[in-house]
């Protein structure tokens, strides 16, 4: 077998490649079944990520090399189904429509068979070319789980080739039963539905055929999910849904719930197979999984443990990474040093003090935030983050969040951007508002990244560890709070709960989290190269001219500092602060242009010089976790709400908010100190 992914412009579009007529393999399966992992072993690691059109949901796609052939590849987004109430799920059944792919993985969970076949049954139903993935067969056979393959596949009417995608077994198996199978017809599989919906799927066949152009094996699932309400999917068929819908919406009979009479029949339809093929050993042993949840999902224990994890990922990210930030550090200085030997004038001075200073002091934590990511993704691989999910959404509930904010502030962590569009899946309009209002309090990795750069100043070793963790722990705790704040005044709503799948615990695959991380720490990195480059360069500019004594920077942060001088900022903290509003990395490519005085090295003494005390220090950082958010999240905010007003109501009261509470700190915790 050889696997190789060609190299593409980043830019470049799944539809592009199709029209060069190249095969395309689309992915899909569930969340947690290992479909990311396979996608990754089928193209290595140069594959493409970025978001589907119009929505937030990711997009990868990469290539495959086999045999002197060449596919294209596409991950669709982790769905259960193919209905439409997710914006993952619109995704995933448009593609397969309008894109027709030459064949679909359908990647199955071996151990969880009767949730993951009523995807594929879908697929089967709609006549789609598809072979299964029968992934973590060796997870299967560690809980006796035995499996009748030939059975399966003769009821299905599809290969299925059992797979574990973590350690590439079968792969090359997979690989071959795709190559013969590629742009192959597929009969669609018929269920066999009660008489009430098969008469009405044959009623509305009838006005189909005449409002759709959809072929003739088209038909009866395109009648079942029109039956269903599901409209979505028959515009994408390109039919005339005006007429259609108010036809069914007049024939239906209101007391017959056809969505669950449809999924009854598709579930009896899998027992009936599961039955059949599936044999499981009485004495079964309890699994790992089973032990570890009644430890991490404890009543009492849960919440203690979930912060220690949680306090080991900050602490390995800081403390492994440090001697790798510190050979930055230095050969920035180095190199700083060389550019104004040989650099005369403004240009030298423009590389020493502005740019090596202003990028520098940035690039210095990409050791920590690389290592930060590869621990959180070794922990989302293992399973765990879907158990902190499900520990978390006790708490939600009580505060007037849906369960499913905690997935918004967990993206949160990474960027405010994306956390801030992923709650469109949250369907009630109030918790949608809300959980978008208070998103921006939990401190993405911009923000943890000037924690990490002013305690590596003023904190030692654990201690370091510590008060990153606790600014993290407050910014989740102040999004809870304000969100029972807001639900209990301007937003007065009752929250519903939210389902979630736990996963198996399995091994980490390395590719994977490697992956994950190195995507992570890329985009920081190009937005060092661009945004903060050319922050620091006009920063820079403001601050020598007209002159150094009397800069237009200078005159700036005069203005602007009577607003902070009770929290004892002196003008160039306060124009750190302002520049935080383009971009929070800026604070310290601010702070490295306006204290570094030509040397890395120097800026921890300036800036221990800028702090009356350790108090204002943490006060410097509570006012950086809470006040108001960058641009690029006060355009999402009114982009999503559809209105400015939610937009400026976030500025005012998360600046507001940052003051009072840099102001306790600063003012009220001394006393507590000398009280304790």
């Amino acid at each position: 077998m050889n696997m190789k992914k060609h190299s593409q412009n980043n830019s470049t579009d799944i539809k592009k490649t199709t029209k060069n007529n190249l095969p395309t393999i689309a992915i899909i399966g569930n969340p947690n079944v290992g479909k990311t992992t396979l996608f990754n072993v089928l193209t290595g690691s140069q594959r493409h990520v970025g978001n589907w059109p119009g929505v937030t949901v990711e997009k990868k796609w990469g290539m495959l090399k086999h045999s002197k052939k060449k596919y294209q590849v596409v991950d669709l987004p982790g769905v259960y189904n193919l209905s439409s109430i997710s914006p993952e799920e619109v995704i995933a059944h448009t593609y397969l429509i309008r894109d027709k792919p030459a064949i679909v993985i359908d990647v199955v969970d071996s151990t969880n068979l009767e949730r993951n076949l009523y995807l594929a049954l879908e697929l089967r139903e709609m006549g789609i070319n598809t072979i299964i993935a029968l992934n973590m067969i060796d997870v299967a056979n560690d809980k006796r789980i035995e499996i009748n393959i030939k059975k399966l596949e003769e009821r299905l009417g599809i290969p299925l080739i059992p797979i574990v995608a973590k350690t590439g077994r079968n792969i090359s198996q997979l690989i071959n039963v795709i190559e013969e199978n590629i742009n192959k017809k597929q009969i669609p599989l018929r269920i066999k539905y009660p008489k009430i919906i098969e008469s009405k799927l044959e009623m509305v066949g009838k006005k189909l055929a005449k409002r759709c152009a959809a072929s003739k094996k088209d038909l009866r699932w395109l009648s079942v999910y029109l039956l269903l309400g599901d409209t979505p999917v028959l515009k994408a068929m390109e039919c005339d849904l005006n007429k259609l819908v108010s036809y069914v919406d007049n024939e239906n009979n209101k007391e017959v719930n056809y969505i669950i009479k449809v999924s009854d029949a598709r579930y009896g339809f899998i027992r009936s197979l599961i039955i059949e093929s599936v044999k499981r050993d009485i004495k079964t042993r309890k699994m790992f999984s089973d032990i570890l949840d009644k430890i991490v999902l404890n009543k009492w224990l849960s919440i203690p443990i979930f912060l220690i994890v949680m306090y080991l990922v900050y602490f390995f990210a800081f403390d492994l990474s440090a001697p790798l930030g510190d050979l930055i550090s230095s050969a920035m200085d180095y190199v700083s040093m060389i550019t104004l030997q040989y650099l005369p004038g403004l240009l030298g001075l423009l590389f020493a003090q502005g740019i090596f200073p202003g990028v520098g002091n940035v690039l210095v934590f990409i050791p920590t935030i690389y290592i930060l990511f590869l621990v959180l993704g070794i922990l989302e691989d293992f399973g765990y983050m879907s158990r902190a999910a499900f520990i978390a959404d006790r708490l939600m509930s009580k505060i007037g969040l849906h369960g499913k904010a905690f997935i918004s502030f967990i993206l949160g962590f990474g960027c405010n951007v994306p956390a801030i569009m992923s709650t469109r899946s949250i369907g009630d309009k109030n918790e949608r508002l809300l959980t978008i209002l208070v998103n921006p309090l939990i401190p993405c990795s911009a923000r943890i990244l000037i924690f990490i750069f002013i305690a590596s100043i003023f904190f030692s070793g654990q201690m370091a560890g510590i008060v990153i963790l606790s600014l993290v722990l407050t910014g989740v705790g102040l999004a809870m709070g304000m969100s029972y704040l807001f639900s209990k005044t301007i937003l007065k709503k009752k929250s519903m709960g939210f389902i979630i799948e736990l996963p198996m615990y399995q091994t980490p695959s390395l590719k994977t989290v490697t992956l994950y991380a190195w995507d992570k720490t890329k985009r920081f990195i190009v937005k060092a190269g661009t945004i903060i480059l050319l922050s620091s360069i006009v920063i820079w500019g403001l601050m020598v001219y007209p002159s150094e004594q009397n800069s237009f920077l200078m005159m700036l942060g005069k203005l602007i500092q009577p607003i902070f001088a009770p929290l004892g900022f002196d003008w160039k903290l306060s124009v750190a602060l302002l520049t935080g509003f383009a971009a929070k990395e800026i604070v310290i490519s601010t702070l490295g242009v306006l204290f570094a005085s030509g040397s890395q090295m120097a800026i921890s003494t300036a800036l221990k010089s800028a702090f009356p005390s350790i108090f204002h220090v943490y006060g410097f950082l509570v006012f950086t976790l809470v006040y108001t958010p960058c641009l690029a999240t006060v355009a999402i905010i009114k982009q999503e709400t559809g209105k400015w007003k939610w937009a400026l109501f976030t500025i005012a009261y998360s600046f507001v908010l940052a003051w009072i509470l840099a102001y306790l700190v600063i003012y009220l915790g001394p006393v507590v100190v000398k009280l304790i």
